[in-house]
């Protein structure tokens, strides 16, 4: 399969010339708005028994495409757990604004749940709900529950502001279709990328995808709903609407634009509402448009200070994440839940977090001149003129006021969550010697656990691949990419 990928990377990059194969912001906002609310209550008011898969049926008649239009995720980090066979469904509106999802095992858990994700044009702000059923009426939860919460925003967020769960161009860990032009990397141990796990679910794929077609989709009253995916001329298989069969991964390459894009606009949205956002959105934009950072000297040796490794006088395509913590970072404004990666860090991204198919900087750009109009019309001249030229008085008076400096972390080292939970008895947690150094060091090497060593096995619950039920800390606390990295780094020495 790997080999084939080489030609795949060629084929997918001929796909970037073809403008129609992707949306832009103002495609997406002109999308009707899916009308939750008026579809349950219509339902309930119909004389016949609700049942999901009767719920399925409606909305394939009403709305076509989201059966056209869908990523099947075999290995799912979310409550609906899935498997090759029993794939979880994503299905999508015409351009993502509208995502209603289900699995297809009795035994899978959320089973009897759908989980609907929708983009608000209004508040640039996306909504979760939960669908569910009993006695023939469906119940719509309220917006945001808690259970969404854990996964979808940054645990420490005191505010409901989620995100998709979505990582970034140009891997998928569990999607079919699960890797574009990172394919090659996936499976090269010399690779930073490289990824034991997903080089062999990926290596699975097309086999699996074909035993999916030919024993479960026909018979299955939920999966036989949709439009099989198309096999291409290499063999590979990808959902798509349309499209010439030598495309490759066109679909879940095009949900990810997608995502993007409606990120892109809650980004803007949440840099226009942070606290420093008078004196930093020229900043922003310039980083954007002209792939610089413009500070006057004063403000510039204080942001250096905390970032001294980048030179943001010569940005290149892949310091897109780290520019932005360097502008927001320093003032407290954490940007961890500001991307779509899923507790990764990006580490899949073909240039960063934040990236898609298409340059992300110019889908930002796109993105902060439809939040913020009066920052259109500005050339790279004027900004770097105007910019270092600035007083930036508002952030003086932040600075003075809160005496900021580098902000100091308050969150429990990873190792001090392991300790309170599996050094004592009254969390119900198997006992581990987290807080012995030496008794750690030789309980890491027991073998016997489902992926081997008990530190295979913490590895694996505390990394990027563990499923929602088997994920560590397993109190909802998603940690930061830096803290995971420290952990691990712990782990690895003893």
């Amino acid at each position: 399969m790997w080999g084939r990928h080489l030609i795949s990377i060629a084929l997918s990059l001929v796909i970037f010339i073809n403008a129609n194969a992707y949306q832009n912001i103002s495609d997406i906002l002109s999308e009707p708005t899916f009308d939750l609310d008026g579809f349950v209550l219509n339902l309930n008011n119909s004389d016949e028994p609700n049942s999901l898969e009767s719920t399925l049926r409606d909305l394939k008649k009403q709305q076509p495409i989201f059966f056209k239009n869908y990523v099947l995720m075999y290995k799912s980090r979310s409550l609906q757990t899935s498997s090759f066979l029993y794939p979880r469904v994503l299905l999508s509106s015409t351009h993502s604004t509208t995502v209603i999802t289900y699995n297809g095992h009795p035994e899978d858990h959320g089973y009897e749940k759908l989980e609907v994700m929708r983009f608000d044009v209004e508040s640039l702000k996306f909504k979760f709900n939960e669908i569910s059923f009993q006695d023939g009426k469906i119940s719509l939860s309220h917006d945001n529950p808690q259970k969404c919460m854990n996964c979808h925003q940054n645990s420490s967020r005191r505010d409901n502001d989620p995100r998709p769960n979505w990582e970034p161009y140009s891997i998928w860990p569990g999607a079919y279709s699960s890797s574009s032009v990172g394919a090659t990397e996936l499976s090269d141990p010399m690779s930073s990328k490289y990824d034991p796990i997903l080089a062999k679910d990926a290596s699975l794929e097309n086999q699996m995808y074909q035993l999916f077609l030919d024993t479960i989709i026909p018979n299955h009253p939920r999966y036989s709903l949709l439009t099989p995916m198309i096999q291409n001329k290499l063999g590979d298989y990808f959902p798509a609407i349309g499209v010439s069969k030598s495309a490759v991964n066109l679909f879940t390459t095009t949900f990810t634009d997608q995502l993007v894009n409606l990120n892109a606009l809650r980004l803007a949205r949440l840099i226009k509402e942070s606290p420093i956002v008078e004196d930093y959105k020229k900043v922003v934009l310039a980083l954007v448009q002209c792939e610089k950072i413009y500070l006057p000297d004063h403000v510039s040796v204080w942001h250096k200070k905390h970032y001294p490794d980048l030179n943001f006088e010569d940005l290149k395509m892949e310091d897109l994440g780290d520019a932005i913590e360097f502008i927001f970072e320093p003032y407290d404004v954490s940007t961890q839940d500001w991307s779509m990666d899923f507790g990764t860090g990006g580490r899949f991204a073909f240039r960063h977090r934040f990236g898609g198919p298409n340059l992300f900087r110019q889908t930002l750009r796109v993105a902060l001149e439809t939040v913020m109009p009066e920052l259109k019309g500005f050339t790279c001249q004027s900004l770097e003129s105007e910019l270092k030229a600035a007083n930036f008085f508002k952030s003086q008076v932040l600075r003075n006021q809160q005496d900021l400096k580098w902000p100091q972390s308050d969150v429990v080292p990873l190792i001090s969550r392991c300790i309170s939970c599996h050094t004592s008895e009254s969390f119900g947690a198997p006992y581990i010697p987290f807080d012995n150094k030496n008794q750690l060091r030789s309980a890491l090497k027991t073998q016997g656990y489902p992926r081997g060593s008990l530190k295979d096995e913490i590895l694996y619950r505390t990394g990027p691949h563990a499923q929602f039920f088997e994920r560590m800390p397993a109190d909802g606390y998603l940690p930061k990419q830096q803290e995971l990295e420290t952990f691990t780094l712990y782990i690895n020495s003893l």
